[in-house]
C-alpha cells in the first residue's frame, strides 16, 4: 500500500506489449530484449513507479508495474512504447530496417492492459516470470 497526505493507494496493472507483425525480435539471442527491459526499468525508476516482474517471449513482453492514481495506463503505456521505440531505433536502426519497411516501428499499435488485485498479484508474478520457459519437455513452445 502507498499513499501520500491525502491518499492509500495499491494500483498494479498486468501490461502485455507485442511486437509488430509479431516478429520474433525479444528473443535472448538478439538485443532488443534487454535493451528495451532496460529503458522500462529506467521510466519506472524515473517515475516513481514499482516495477514487479517482467518476462518476454519471442514476440511478447509482460510486465507488473505499480502506478500512482493520477496516471493513466493508457499514457503510462505510451511512453513506454515511445521511449523503448525511439531507443531500440536509435542503437539499433540499422538492423531493423531488415525487419520494418516503415521506420521507427517496433510494437504493436495494440495492447493489453488489466488491473491486479493484491490476491491475484501473486499468482499473475509467477505466470509473468515463467513466460517463455517450456513446461512441456517433450515439446517445448517453439
Amino acid at each position: 500500500m502507498r499513499g501520500t497526505s491525502h491518499a492509500k493507494y495499491s494500483i498494479h496493472y498486468h501490461i502485455i506489449l507485442t511486437t509488430k507483425y509479431r516478429k520474433h525480435l525479444l528473443v535472448p539471442s538478439l538485443p532488443y530484449d534487454k535493451l528495451v527491459k532496460g529503458v522500462i526499468s529506467r521510466i519506472a525508476d524515473e517515475g516513481g513507479y514499482i516495477l514487479g516482474e517482467m518476462e518476454s517471449d519471442k514476440d511478447h513482453l509482460h510486465f507488473l508495474i505499480e502506478t500512482k492514481p493520477r496516471i493513466s495506463p493508457s499514457l503510462l503505456i505510451k511512453t513506454i512504447k515511445q521511449q523503448t521505440t525511439h531507443e531500440v531505433w536509435d542503437m539499433y536502426g540499422d538492423q531493423l530496417r531488415k525487419d520494418f519497411w516503415k521506420k521507427r516501428s517496433f510494437w504493436s499499435p495494440s495492447y493489453f492492459v488489466s488491473s491486479v488485485g493484491v490476491v491475484d498479484l501473486d499468482a499473475v508474478s509467477r505466470y509473468i516470470s515463467t513466460q517463455g520457459i517450456s513446461r512441456n519437455p517433450i515439446h517445448p513452445r517453439t
